[in-house]
């Protein structure tokens, strides 16, 4: 009896193991990548680049969307839906360039999405840099969204948009070169940036976190980085802009070659650990209150 409780144990843990797994799809180009998304399935690029901008507008599927920038404009961005256990990952050495051409327009949109993994891809935006509302990674509505190393870069406003997320964890990845912020988090909660870089972005408040609870920064480098500190009294750009927020961590990381009016807006809405500060220039001081 003993024996048969064993291999009927067996059984039923292969058989949930194979409705959990996930399907490959090995793709090179971008309408190719579009017909691949969808649930529990990894989606493997290889090749150097897929441009998004080049799937044809007229394509259209279960999940995923392509809309127009603007109304009666021929350019458009591609919002992912609906989809759970999804994997996008650049295959070899070197990360695997997603590149939209439309300057406004964001590289890829996840809305109501679970269990998510970006791994292995430079993503931005060319050649043109990106102005007003472009950024990288626009994340609505969704839990379980995982980024491992991986580049998000500019132009593009800024490399991550979250609104109304649960669970991001953002793994040995680059945001560089954006030209409004680092990234905006909105309403959300459970957020893990861990030995990522910051560097060489501007022009605003960088990291704007508003409505959320527990963020915490993980030996993570803040280098470079510049906000307009222009001359007049009502300029207050800072590294960190926290408003209305719980448990906001900063632990082991460096921040060094920055220049802003502050660091942080609010000494209090931050809790730094072993944090390193090195040759920043916070004309307006280290906090505004």
């Amino acid at each position: 009896m003993k024996k048969i409780i064993i291999v009927f144990v067996a059984i039923m843990a292969v058989t949930i193991s194979e409705c959990y797994s996930q399907t490959k799809f090995l793709v090179d180009s971008p309408d190719e990548f579009v017909n691949a998304i969808g649930s529990d399935r990894i989606i493997q690029l290889k090749g150097s680049t897929i441009y998004i901008s080049d799937i044809s507008s007229a394509k259209e599927g279960l999940n995923y969307r392509l809309e127009e920038i603007w109304e009666g404009g021929s350019e458009y961005e591609l919002t992912i839906f609906g989809v759970s256990n999804l994997k996008i990952e650049g295959l070899g050495d070197q990360p695997v360039k997603m590149i939209t051409k439309p300057e406004y327009g964001s590289v890829l949109i996840f809305e109501n999405c679970n269990n998510i993994t970006i791994e292995n891809i430079e993503a931005g935006h060319g050649p043109e840099r990106g102005n007003c509302i472009g950024g990288v990674f626009k994340i609505n509505n969704s839990k379980n969204f995982t980024i491992n190393k991986s580049i998000m870069y500019g132009s593009g406003v800024e490399g991550i948009s979250a609104e109304k997320v649960t669970g991001l964890k953002c793994n040995n990845s680059i945001i560089r070169e954006c030209t409004y912020s680092i990234m905006t988090l909105n309403n959300s909660n459970d957020f893990e940036f861990n030995s990522c870089e910051f560097t060489d972005n501007e022009e605003f408040s960088l990291v704007r976190i508003f409505n959320c609870n527990k963020l915490i920064f993980n030996a993570c480098n803040f280098t470079n980085n510049r906000t307009d500190i222009g001359n007049e009294d009502y300029y207050d750009y800072a590294i960190l802009d926290v408003s209305q927020s719980t448990s906001i961590r900063l632990k082991d990381c460096v921040i060094k070659d920055n220049v802003a009016n502050y660091f942080c807006k609010d000494k209090n809405s931050i809790e730094l650990q072993n944090a390193k500060f090195e040759n920043n220039l916070f004309t307006k001081g280290d906090f505004k209150e």
